[in-house]
């Protein structure tokens, strides 16, 4: 069964517009890998076992950030961004003698944000993760939901669409609005756009979301 939900039913409200304010960052152009997919990632960037690591296009991954590809396949879908020193870790399970690693696989117009911990068994489309947020092995998000900065989802935990989750354990504290999936390929879009190396910081810096209103829900 879906996990976390209080015993009184969550509140139908948007996310706060500062969680959803992109950050431009300047760069310098020679410090960054474009693919023919068009995913870029910093040369900074860790990528451990780079042959079991997929990005599907258009895809950001930023400086000091890992992914643990040496572990177990990591596949992330279209346009998602990895911001600096996020970890990206395939969850794991104790067995008598050992331990085994399972594969993780993330959805497309996923936003993780800088310092997160991510050791999910999988992650849908459309969902944010937020800054220093714990998503542990093998916890499922679900399209459409929300980890809250600092948040620490539990092993195992099912977070069920369009829910916004907080604290430590994660509990629902929210629900997302219909439009969320526009808002997230507006925003995902936005940011990759605004880490074009072919673009200026100014163009960059009039990027701004869609704004989120009650009326959205």
């Amino acid at each position: 069964s879906t996990w976390g939900h209080d015993s009184a039913p969550p509140s139908r409200c948007p996310p706060a517009m500062d969680t959803w304010e992109p950050e431009p960052q300047p760069f310098n152009r020679d410090e960054w890998i474009e693919t023919s997919a068009g995913d870029k990632f910093s040369r900074k960037t860790i990528l451990c076992g780079l042959q079991n690591i997929r990005l599907s296009g258009k895809t950001v991954i930023m400086p000091n950030a890992m992914i643990r590809g040496d572990l177990a396949s990591v596949t992330i879908g279209r346009y998602c961004v990895v911001r600096p020193h996020v970890v990206i870790r395939p969850p794991h399970k104790r067995f008598k003698g050992g331990i085994l690693f399972f594969k993780i696989t993330i959805g497309d117009h996923v936003l993780i944000e800088e310092g997160a911990i991510v050791s999910a068994a999988s992650i849908g489309s459309f969902v944010r993760i937020g800054k220093n947020a714990v998503v542990s092995k093998r916890a499922v998000l679900l399209d459409c939901c929300q980890v809250l900065d600092g948040a620490v989802v539990p092993p195992g935990a099912v977070i069920p669409p369009f829910a916004i989750v907080g604290g430590s354990p994660a509990r629902v504290v929210g629900e997302l609005p219909d439009s969320i999936k526009i808002v997230h390929t507006e925003l995902t879009a936005g940011l990759y756009a605004s880490l074009n190396p072919a673009e200026s910081l100014s163009t960059a810096e009039s990027l701004s979301p869609p704004a989120l209103t009650a009326d959205a829900a």
